[in-house]
């Protein structure tokens, strides 16, 4: 377990998703040890072999505390959801304001869905329960969260959904992947457009939402879907 959530970070340094999939790497590993004793130190040895690796990664590259986060990708805004409240809001409270208040709330909401399914992920004892965790964790940021989308980010829960059972949320990440292919040609022909360009609040608000429309229809119908059969299983027989 400690090699698995190592591996982890390490993808972490590198690209920042595999972060949010420690929570529930981690929580796994924490039931499957025998007692608080053998928990209290996969949690020394596993953080301090984490905190290890990155010392060691960043440190040709250290200029401050920064480096080791994204906050200077919080001003990049195309082809999400984000990106239409951004290009909305900005004209009203200003760039600075805008990118710090939907940068944070769309890290937190993110950090959230993590732990939520890394709880729920602890719950369940298949082998499934890691991709599956990864697999709806990936899904609800790239249709929810993500400030800067671009189609080859759908591949990664494309990938994770060979390994569970075909239903409604693989459907869901293969159209995904086949409609995030659009961009190109939704963003495309602004190349040729004579300058100035169309600003941010019509690129943002009409071409961001024609690629990704139908997928948040679908994420949204998915989700009351699995409330009713919640609320039918409830009900007293």
């Amino acid at each position: 377990y400690t090699l698995a959530v190592l591996a982890l970070v390490v993808g972490t340094l590198v690209k920042f998703m595999p972060v949010l999939l420690i929570p529930a790497a981690g929580l796994i590993a924490l039931r499957e040890q025998a007692d608080t004793r053998a928990r209290l130190r996969f949690l020394l040895i596993t953080g301090l072999a984490a905190l290890a690796l990155a010392a060691l990664a960043y440190l040709p590259f250290w200029r401050g505390p920064e480096v080791l986060t994204i906050v200077r990708r919080r001003d990049l805004y195309t082809t999400s959801l984000p990106a239409v409240l951004y290009a909305w809001l900005q004209p009203r409270w200003g760039t600075a304001r805008t990118s710090a208040l939907l940068g944070g709330a769309a890290a937190l909401l993110t950090a959230l869905f993590a732990i939520a399914q890394g709880l729920r992920a602890r719950q369940d004892r298949s082998w499934r329960s890691l991709p599956r965790a990864a697999f709806e964790i990936a899904l609800f940021y790239l249709l929810f969260t993500c400030l800067w989308f671009q189609e080859w980010y759908t591949i990664w829960p494309v990938a994770l959904a060979s390994l569970l059972p075909v239903d409604q949320a693989v459907a869901l990440a293969v159209m995904l992947n086949y409609v995030g292919l659009t961009k190109p040609l939704v963003f495309g022909p602004l190349w040729l457009w004579r300058r100035p360009l169309p600003p941010l609040t019509w690129r943002e608000v009409r071409l961001g939402p024609a690629v990704l429309a139908v997928p948040w229809l679908c994420a949204l119908a998915r989700l009351v879907r699995r409330r009713r059969a919640r609320t039918a299983r409830a009900r007293p027989s």
